[in-house]
């Protein structure tokens, strides 16, 4: 048996008991009539015929109305006992379907988050361990200082810095292929950006940024030179439209 069926049977027998319980307090009422009518008032004793008939049809006629309007009493009593209890019901058992609902709800918020861990710990279990090798066939050596390393949005291109030049490689299937030397610049470079909205290429030295553009002769050529600071280019930031950059320098300076 479920816990509301407990409970509604319970509420039951609460109510048969009340209904005993009023059916028995109106006995006692109508008893206790009874008895004060039956008793001998020195009314009733009088001789005279007449007015003894006339007390008994008296007496009679007002124990009547009496009877009738304590069971009227008695029923109106029962009928507000009986609607507050139904009401107590009611309410008792729309508490019930909230609770029923909140542990449901708690039931299903717990298996949500037993079935993520649970996902979560798979996932981690299918997880291979991996590591990285160093493939000597794309590898270069160089003894020239490299300060910066950039790859293009498709990864076809690699550009690496050799002190005041910048080498274009080729980078197809893990393997690259020295494709062009860019040499514009007047001092060593120190950072690279490739765009990736277009095929360009930002650079920076000491004072200066230089644009570079991929063109139909798939080679790179310096399309603007900006002279911006007076001292290295630390760092070029651009925003996600690509037509606005920030570059910084050693000594705090933004613009």
């Amino acid at each position: 048996m479920s816990q509301d069926q407990v409970v509604g049977r319970k509420l039951e027998q609460d109510i048969e008991e009340i209904e005993k319980y009023l059916d028995s307090s109106f006995y006692k009422i109508m008893n206790f009539i009874d008895q004060v009518f039956i008793i001998d008032s020195p009314v009733s004793q009088i001789n005279h015929p007449k007015s003894k008939i006339q007390l008994s049809k008296f007496d009679q006629f007002h124990f009547i109305d009496q009877q009738e309007y304590i069971s009227d009493i008695v029923q109106e009593v029962k009928s507000l006992i009986n609607y507050n209890i139904k009401d107590q019901v009611q309410i008792q058992s729309q508490q019930q379907q909230k609770n029923q609902q909140l542990l449901i709800n708690s039931q299903q918020q717990l298996l949500l988050f037993q079935q993520q861990n649970e996902q979560k710990s798979q996932s981690q279990v299918n997880l291979k361990p991996f590591s990285y090798e160093i493939i000597q066939a794309s590898s270069i050596k160089q003894q020239e200082y490299c300060y910066a390393v950039a790859i293009n949005k498709d990864c076809s291109f690699v550009a690496a810095v050799c002190n005041k030049l910048i080498q274009i490689y080729d980078f197809k299937q893990g393997m690259i292929k020295q494709n062009q030397v860019l040499n514009q610049h007047q001092s060593d470079v120190t950072t690279l950006n490739f765009m990736k909205q277009s095929n360009q290429l930002i650079s920076g030295d000491h004072g200066s940024i230089l644009i570079w553009t991929y063109n139909n002769d798939n080679s790179w050529i310096c399309s603007q030179n900006i002279k911006c600071h007076s001292g290295y280019i630390r760092c070029i930031i651009l925003n996600n439209n690509e037509d606005l950059f920030i570059s910084s320098v050693q000594q705090s300076e933004l613009r």
